[in-house]
């Protein structure tokens, strides 16, 4: 389940994002617990980058939930609850 709260978002814990050829670039910036994606696990002050079409995966642990700042260049169409 992918949660907010002001300008954060919160992804709960098992929650994996498969995005295949996303619409635009976009970026996480952790805030809180790790961000585990297709190239790795990020902690807390870690800035990820996507480019736009890369098929990517990202999202929380199996036992934590991860919080991150969401930034785009452009209309992120999965990127919303």
């Amino acid at each position: 389940m992918r949660r907010r709260r002001g300008g954060e978002q919160i992804l709960e814990a098992v929650v994996t994002d498969l995005v295949e050829g996303n619409n635009c670039a976009h970026g996480m910036y952790v805030l809180d617990d790790i961000l585990k994606t297709h190239t790795g696990s990020f902690g807390p002050g870690s800035f990820v980058w996507f480019l736009e079409g890369m098929e990517i995966e990202h999202g929380a642990t199996r036992d934590n939930d991860v919080t991150f700042l969401f930034v785009a260049n452009g209309r992120a169409g999965r990127a919303g609850p």
